[in-house]
This record gives C-alpha cells, structure tokens and sequence, in this order.
C-alpha cells in the first residue's frame, strides 16, 4: 500500500548480486532482510565478509545514520521497518533488481544493452510504412531521388507524372518537376522514365537498400513508442485506480482502528507514568504503572508519538502488527540553499517553526523536579499538556502535507510520515473546491486557542478577526501565508472579514 507499485525483494538477493557494486548502506539492509531480525554491526559485517567484501565497523556505523529502512532498537542493533519509508526501502529493491537484470529497470537495462534488430533492405517498403515514415519526418540524408524510387516501389506499378506528384504530395515529400527530370538523366538514379511517357524503378539499386533501412527502423522506433504510450496509459490507469482504492481503504482503516497518542515519563531507567490520548474520543488516560502502560495497548491498532517503537520497546511489548506514526524530525539536519551553515534540525525547532509558541514540550528538567518533590499530578499535567501539542502537529502535518522548518530567513517545509494517505494536501483542495463553488470558509491560524472547541478563535472579538487577513495572499506566491491556515471548514454563514476575497486569487487547478 502507498504511492509505489509493489516490489519484492529478489530470492537470496545477497548471495547473487555483486557486492562490490552495491554501497555499504544497500548491504547493511539486505543483511538485515535476509536475517529476517535485528542484526548487529558485528553480525553484519561477518556476514558481508564471507561474501568477499570486508567492511570495517566504523564504515557501517557512517554509512547508516539514521535513515529507513534500519533503525536502532534499545539493544543497538539494527532492525528493518519498510513502513518508516517506503521509498527508501523499495530504492534499494530497485537497485538490486538492476544489478540483477530482474524488473522493470533491469528489463529496461537489457533492452539497452541488446543489440537492434535486423532490418530488411531488400524487399520494397509500403505505402502504410511510408506514411508512418513521412508522419514523423524523413532525414536529410534520403534525397528526392530515393523517395520517388520508394513512392514508386510502394505502387507497384509504373505511375505517369500526375500521378507521382499527386503520391508525393499525399506523403508530404517534396516534389517538382525539376528534381524529377534530374533524377531521370541521372545514371545513378533508380528511377527511370519509359518509352511511354510513365516513371518507373529499378528496385535493385544499391542506393534504394539503405533508404529502406532508414523508413523501417523510423516505423519500428514508432511502434515501439505506441506500444510503450499504450503500455503506460494502461498502467497509469490501472495504478489510479490501485492508489484510489488503497486511498479508500486506508481512510476507512484510519477511521476505524483504535489510536492512541502516548508520552511517558521515565526516571533513571524505570517507568514513572504515562499519558494516552485518543484522537477520535479527544480524551486522555492516564498510567502510573508499567502494567498499566501496557494494558493501555490492548486492542491499539495505531501508535503516535516521538518515536512510539521505543516507547513500546521500554514496556517489553512487541510491535504485534500494529502502525506506528513517528513525530519526530524527518532528517537531523538540512543545509538551506545559498547558506555555508548546516542547520540543526530538533523537535524543538520542528514543533515552534510548525505552531508557532503553543509548539513547545514539557522541560525534561521540571518534570524530574516534580518527580523528585512526589507531585506526580502536576508531571501528568505537563504530559497531557505535551499530548496536545503532539495532536496539533500532526493534525498540521495531515492537512497541509508537511511540517515547517523556519530559522531567520530561512521558511521550508519538510514531510513528515502520517496516515497512509500519501503526501496529500486537503487544505489546498477545500480552498479551491470553495473557490469554484463561491463558499465561505472558516478559518483559524496558528494552533487552536482552545482544546474543547478548536473554532473558538471565531467568536474572539472583531479585532482578532484582522488575522484572517492574511489568508488574503493565498495562491498569490506568498506560500508562508498559506502555511499559517491550522484549520478550515465552509462557514455557515458571511463573515464581514471572511476569505471570500483571498479565494478571488487563487490559481486555477
């Protein structure tokens, strides 16, 4: 399921491909999947060693840093998870299957390397050919003379000089009277007029040989290139209707299975509490136990939250087929164009650049200080309170398809896995859905003031309204504008500074 066709990995992909070929980080992954379980750096590199290529640890530990398909369980080995990024895993599928000659690219790949067919010189091209021929445009190289004796040829016939030029003109060739009578005195010409009056060819001219090559290997690269359109308009629709049902299914699956947000608080390496919030309820409980942590799961089908494999990896439980949708940053750092300077990228960052100052987690310092003091009530507080800030970003993160990464000058967007809907935007749709039908949209910025009743920033008193001016610039280039909108939906009625006016610039879909 996802926005990529279905690949598998090739049987014993390790053992046949050569790993001289593939880069540390590809060999790292297929050791992990042929395991089947996590693996340790030593583990892999005994493994890449008996197939002749020998890898020091401090290669492996550079050449994987954090990114999917591996990730470090608590015990420091790698395990592999295809859901933390499915491009990621099947790039590395594609890359096998083109080293192996298996596949669409390794398909694509030996057709390149096969030598071209063989194409027939001797017999006479036809009409058909040479329309397909003249439709894509004859090169220099075939002179008139070669295209009257193909014209001639295709006829079978000897033609009077009407009916010539009426066939070159029906093929678009140039054609003039002049050129004809050249090619008549010409001794090297293979076209020929008779003693009465009609032009006829001498089908065995050396010279008519590789014009034919040329009009048939025009006609064969044609069809190929029909059948290549025909091939892909039959999988592009095939795929719209793959990703529209896996679309639906995944919408309905996301409705119906049991989620939960956690944050959890941990002392010294033991479990202190731990706060759940579920989502479709909008209602929090609460664990001081780990026992209770873990009863928390039964029946959770989606786990959200700052790396949620780890927090179930802590209480001993097994991921059990559930999903889990990771909060944390997509990338540790990013360079920003036209800068010398790497930025640090920090859930911090990533929370205040998305919801401005309601982005901000519990301090780790005063929830251990409230633990400390056995006010276990207020570090509950704090959780439930990270919870909600938790909620609000991927709730961004649905909407407009990305989070933000702002610093300075610097305003960029970066995705961030969520529900298998893939990088859809549905905010910029309502918007341009209420455009065509002259709808009036309600709209808050930044996170929402209350948690109870997230439209109540509508009800604030006029002034407050002049917020909402902003999404004036929406779709006029102004995309930081745009990223502000946290929530829209069609107003019930005309508000005196609505966005009917913003909807008025929007570009066309």
């Amino acid at each position: 399921m996802g926005d990529f066709p279905d690949v598998e990995l090739p049987e014993r992909a390790l053992e046949r491909v050569d790993p001289a070929r593939l880069k540390p980080f590809e060999l790292m992954v297929l050791a992990v999947a042929e395991r089947g379980a996590p693996m340790s750096y030593d583990a892999i590199r005994e493994r890449l060693a008996k197939l002749g290529r020998v890898l020091p640890i401090q290669t492996l530990q550079k050449a994987w840093h954090g990114m999917p398909p591996l990730r470090k369980t608590a015990s420091g080995e790698l395990e592999l998870v295809p859901e933390l990024d499915e491009y990621a895993w099947k790039s590395v599928i594609w890359r096998v299957q083109e080293e192996l000659g298996e596949g669409q690219r390794g398909e694509r790949a030996q057709r390149a390397q096969a030598a071209p067919p063989q194409v027939d010189r001797r017999s006479p091209v036809t009409m058909d050919e040479l329309r397909v021929a003249a439709r894509v445009g004859l090169p220099f190289a075939v002179s008139a003379g070669r295209q009257l004796g193909m014209v001639l040829e295709a006829a079978g016939r000897p033609l009077a000089t009407a009916e010539l030029e009426a066939l070159m003109k029906e093929l678009a060739f140039s054609f003039s009277e002049a050129s004809l009578r050249s090619c008549g005195h010409n001794p090297e010409s293979a076209v020929r007029m008779t003693a009465d009056g009609r032009w006829t060819v001498n089908s065995g001219a050396a010279l008519l040989q590789e014009a034919r090559r040329v009009v048939r290997e025009i006609v064969r690269r044609e069809q190929e290139r029909e059948k290549r359109e025909a091939d892909h308009a039959g999988w592009r629709e095939a795929d719209d209707k793959r990703r529209r049902a896996e679309a639906l299914a995944a919408e309905v699956h996301w409705a119906t299975t049991p989620k939960r947000f956690v944050r959890s608080l941990y002392r010294g390496g033991k479990f202190v509490a731990a706060a759940f919030l579920d989502p479709d309820a909008r209602s929090f409980s609460f664990a001081v136990t780990a026992e209770e942590a873990r009863s928390a799961f039964d029946g959770v089908g989606i786990v959200l939250g700052i790396d949620p494999r780890a927090e179930l990896e802590r209480l001993g439980l097994p991921a059990g087929g559930r999903e889990f949708v990771d909060l944390s940053p997509p990338a540790k750092s990013r360079r920003p164009e036209r800068s010398t300077r790497v930025l640090k990228i920090t859930q911090d960052r990533v929370l205040r650049s998305t919801l401005g100052k309601a982005g901000k987690l519990s301090d780790p310092k005063k929830l251990a200080a409230h633990v400390r003091a056995g006010h276990l009530g207020d570090a509950l507080r704090r959780l439930e309170a990270d919870l909600k800030v938790l909620y609000a970003l991927h709730d961004y993160a649905q909407g407009h398809g990305f989070v933000r990464l702002r610093w300075r000058s610097i305003d960029e967007v970066l995705d961030l896995p969520g529900k298998a809907n893939g990088r859809t935007r549905p905010l910029e749709a309502l918007l341009k859905h209420a455009r065509y039908r002259e709808q009036v949209l309600d709209v808050v910025l930044y996170a929402p003031l209350s948690w109870e009743d997230p439209w109540r920033s509508l009800d604030l008193p006029p002034d407050r309204h002049r917020l909402f001016a902003q999404v004036g610039s929406l779709g006029t280039g102004h995309s930081r504008h745009v990223h502000e909108v946290e929530r829209l939906r069609v107003g019930t009625e005309v508000r005196e500074l609505g966005v009917r006016g913003a909807l008025d610039t929007l570009p066309d879909a």
